[in-house]
């Protein structure tokens, strides 16, 4: 097998290469429409633009290429470095040429000035790029939000890295990942959840409504390449994120892969309370204790718990000054849906203080409506509001703010006082 820089002659066979292996490969882990939908983004105008920004290289062996990858500056931070595009075809996977594509990638002039290397890794990939040093990315991404790189994101994949420069393998087995469910000829993962659940489904179609109403909130757990359990949970309300089901298989019980488990979603979910259904019929109770969970309920089969938000006023409202800095309007909305204490006149004062007018509107109504609750445990009176936007003395806008239905947090005698206001 040759070696070579990408060339534009290559374009049409490139693509051809990616398409097959992830309807072929790929496939095993995804839904056909994922995979056909990642081919339509995959198109040879996308390889020559990205060829124009990094050293593409593609394998060749008599003649056919067979392998293809590219190295790129990791989001222009300065001795930080990124994989593209490493797929390899499908008739060749087993004959050393993963192993040659990332030697290559090793070779270039680029990484070896890296002092960190980022790959977003596909489910099939995971376990070969572990073995390649590669370990799960902790911490944050360019733009500051959290990365959980061991639990796949909104793409499918997981976030993993390597530092060149230290003399250590950055994997470890004894760190899990996190897959959603999906049940084919590759996986049976129906009957892998079934196994955990039988007790509470007797009866197969009881089970298989469980599967379908939690079908995008499962996710199986595994460590080295094995299934070993499952997890499934979801947003509750705009405040709280329920954990409605963790197992393992015995084996791998009592060894603090559930407490990694639950300390992620912990993490994940750090500006809401987080809660748990812990079953009657094994002792888990304690475990969630150890966790900082609380008892506040039970049902027939379960235990009911809570661990509360410990992200302290200070915290928050730093968080809640930094995008109102930045103009986040939508990750402000989305943060303060979570509804800890914060200086509510700040944030009503800013989304007040628009400068795009009916988007602007939408956004505070939005807020109040958010706050509505929020209003009445404070004694906030909604006659606060009224007066706030009196004193903008824009008529204009205050007519626009009047044309809304959704004003659930004005009553009838308020509305009135505005639009007396503007007849004046």
């Amino acid at each position: 097998m040759n070696v070579r820089r990408f060339n534009e002659k290559d374009t049409k066979k490139v693509v051809n290469l990616i398409h097959k292996t992830l309807r072929t490969v790929n496939i095993k882990d995804y839904t056909k429409n994922d995979m056909e939908k990642l081919c339509r983004k995959i198109t040879g105008k996308m390889i020559d633009e990205r060829a124009k920004h990094f050293h593409c290289y593609v394998i060749t062996d008599k003649d056919k290429i067979v392998g293809v990858r590219s190295i790129g500056q990791y989001w222009n931070v300065p001795n930080e470095t990124s994989f593209f595009n490493v797929f390899a075809d499908s008739n060749c996977i087993g004959k050393g040429i993963g192993k040659l594509i990332i030697s290559t990638l090793e070779s270039d002039e680029i990484y070896k000035n890296s002092i960190r290397v980022e790959i977003p890794a596909s489910i099939t990939a995971v376990e070969f790029y572990k073995h390649m040093g590669f370990g799960f990315k902790k911490g944050k991404d360019i733009n500051g939000n959290d990365v959980f790189g061991n639990i796949t994101d909104s793409e499918g994949e997981y976030r993993m890295e390597k530092y060149p420069k230290k003399e250590y393998d950055n994997s470890s087995k004894i760190q899990y990942n996190m897959r959603p469910y999906i049940n084919n000829e590759y996986h049976d993962y129906y009957n892998f959840i079934y196994g955990f659940k039988k007790l509470y489904y007797a009866e197969k179609g009881l089970f298989k409504n469980f599967i379908n109403n939690n079908i995008n909130n499962l996710m199986i757990i595994r460590l080295n390449d094995e299934d070993i359990g499952f997890y499934n949970g979801k947003d509750f309300d705009s405040s709280t994120y329920e954990i409605e089901d963790i197992y393992l298989l015995p084996e791998y019980q009592r060894k603090g892969i559930g407490t990694q488990v639950i300390n992620d979603i912990i993490e994940k979910n750090k500006y809401k309370s987080v809660k748990v259904n812990c079953p009657k019929t094994n002792d888990v109770e304690m475990f969630f204790e150890k966790l900082g969970f609380t008892y506040y309920g039970d049902t027939k089969d379960y235990f009911k718990m809570i661990r509360k938000s410990t992200i302290s006023e200070e915290e928050f409202n730093h968080l809640v000054d930094k995008l109102i800095e930045k103009d986040k309007k939508d990750e402000l909305i989305q943060l303060i849906s979570t509804c800890p204490d914060y200086h509510f006149d700040n944030v009503f004062d800013y989304f007040l203080d628009g400068k795009d007018s009916q988007k602007d509107i939408n956004y505070l109504i939005n807020f109040l409506n958010m706050n509505y609750d929020l209003l009445r445990r404070y004694h906030i009176k909604s006659s606060v509001v009224v007066d706030k936007l009196i004193k903008t003395k824009s008529k204009e806008y205050i007519k626009e703010f009047l044309k809304s239905d959704e004003l659930y947090f004005l009553n009838d005698e308020e509305k009135a006082k505005l639009r007396e206001y503007i007849k004046h």
